[in-house]
């Protein structure tokens, strides 16, 4: 029963601290879901045809893809996504007496829906956060271990900097990553045909939502192969639950390949190029303007965790499980048409390894020498990986990407030391803030824009930007 509270109490913590305000990550992964949604709950349209010319006009018809058969858009991003988010949008616009969303004023809506998204993305990565929690107490026997691993899960990867930021893919994805390493803890305890079916169901859903998310039904199955459990429930809850996404892209996309919306995974399996791809693993991991390691440099345990384990050769289940599935998220990235991860914060595209990267980190921690001065690095180093998160939260508004990650120019950009992203940033002295409010029966948003004087911790510039729309 303890271990639940404490589960409890981190996710409510971590859930606070991501909703401090209402800043969003401003990626436009996040806005065809967000339209589809909303549009689901006031006219039960799977199409984006109300937003056509807005879209158009916004220079934001990318985000969509069209079916020429019925002169019809959809979103870009897997309908589960959407599906997954109507209850909760649901919920918030009827508590809080939200209407009127008309397609023809959606760019002065789109905030109060980003904002929305935001906070469902922070209650599913939250409550990633309070599995992992559960699932490194029962694997460490440790409750000190599996908090000091919630916590850099939480605040010090992509968790915070990425997932709970924005309603794109990346927080479902990582709820239904923490349960499968939930259920495959509970199956090295025994043989359970039950628990099978769920983890198809998980992995199914995981892929449907994150194509890229097959690496976690591939290392799974391989996970039950060495623990001799029954493979076969699991396969067949996934292809029952996996075909859903692939005849919707075969019925409502015209698109006949099955491994992801547009085919972007077949296409980028078809231009494989070792070296470019060993470049781009290079980079993604060392470069001062994407590298992992620059962004979140407390991950440098979980590469020295990855290299003990291959030299003692503790081979269990759950740290092969881990070792496979950052193998396949990293080799995956490293033939991708978009490797850079598009205007993101750091390599986003490698979300996914990160709860297998932090387990490696904690494996590590746990298993070498104790000392103060092991853990006064480990605390200095989650602080820095924790304010590069504020910098992205607060500080970035892709101004950076905007003026240096052009097509064609990917690799110079994530190599550019003249201009360096942090730097950038940070010389600027500049943060800003949002807050949805409830005023009059109107709902208000307010951007705050900080500017600090050089050595003077003190405000000299606000600047309230406010919309209005009905309640």
């Amino acid at each position: 029963m303890k271990k639940y509270i404490i589960a409890l109490f981190i996710f409510l913590l971590t859930y606070a601290i991501y909703n401090r305000n209402d800043n969003f990550y401003g990626t436009t992964d996040s806005l065809p879901i967000n339209f589809n949604t909303i549009d689901i709950i006031n006219s039960g349209r799977v199409d984006l045809n109300n937003y056509r010319k807005l879209l158009d006009d916004g220079g934001l018809i990318g985000i969509t893809t069209e079916n020429k058969q019925n002169n019809s858009i959809y979103s870009k991003q897997p309908f589960i996504n959407t599906l997954l988010s109507v209850p909760y949008f649901y919920i918030y616009t009827k508590i809080h007496h939200i209407s009127n969303f008309n397609p023809q004023h959606i760019y002065e809506q789109r905030e109060v829906l980003q904002i929305i998204g935001k906070k469902f993305a922070s209650l599913l990565t939250a409550g990633s956060v309070a599995i992992i929690f559960l699932v490194m107490a029962n694997y460490f026997h440790s409750y000190t271990y599996a908090l000091i691993g919630s916590f850099i899960y939480a605040f010090a990867t992509f968790a915070y900097g990425t997932s709970s930021q924005a309603n794109g893919t990346h927080a479902n994805s990582a709820l239904l990553i923490s349960l499968t390493y939930l259920i495959l803890s509970k199956l090295n305890k025994s043989k359970n045909q039950y628990l099978t079916s769920i983890l198809g169901i998980c992995t199914a859903l995981a892929y449907t939502i994150r194509p890229v998310n097959i690496i976690f039904l591939i290392t799974t199955i391989i996970i039950l192969i060495i623990q001799k459990q029954p493979k076969k429930n699991i396969l067949l809850y996934f292809l029952g639950i996996a075909s859903v996404l692939i005849s919707y892209n075969y019925i409502i996309l015209v698109n006949h390949i099955p491994f992801g919306v547009g085919g972007e995974i077949t296409n980028s399996l078809k231009n494989i190029n070792i070296i470019t791809a060993i470049k781009v693993v290079f980079t993604i991991i060392f470069s001062p303007n994407l590298g992992l390691l620059i962004y979140y440099p407390i991950l440098v345990f979980s590469f020295l965790g990855i290299i003990r384990f291959l030299v003692k050769k503790k081979f269990d289940t759950t740290l092969i499980f881990s070792f496979f599935a950052i193998l396949g998220v990293f080799g995956l990235n490293s033939i991708w048409w978009a490797w850079w991860s598009g205007y993101s914060w750091g390599s986003r595209l490698l979300t996914e390894a990160t709860i297998p990267l932090v387990f490696f980190l904690i494996y590590f921690l746990k298993n070498t020498n104790q000392n103060v001065k092991k853990y006064l690095i480990v605390g200095s180093l989650f602080a820095l990986s924790t304010f590069n998160n504020l910098v992205g939260i607060y500080c970035n508004d892709f101004s950076w990407h905007a003026k240096y990650l052009r097509p064609g120019y990917t690799f110079q950009a994530s190599w550019n030391l003249t201009d360096p992203i942090f730097p950038y940033y940070i010389n600027r002295r500049y943060f800003s803030t949002k807050d949805m409010s409830y005023v009059n029966n109107k709902i208000v948003i307010t951007n705050r824009a900080y500017l600090f004087v050089p050595r003077q911790l003190a405000f000299i510039k606000t600047i309230e930007v406010t919309n209005q729309i009905t309640k």
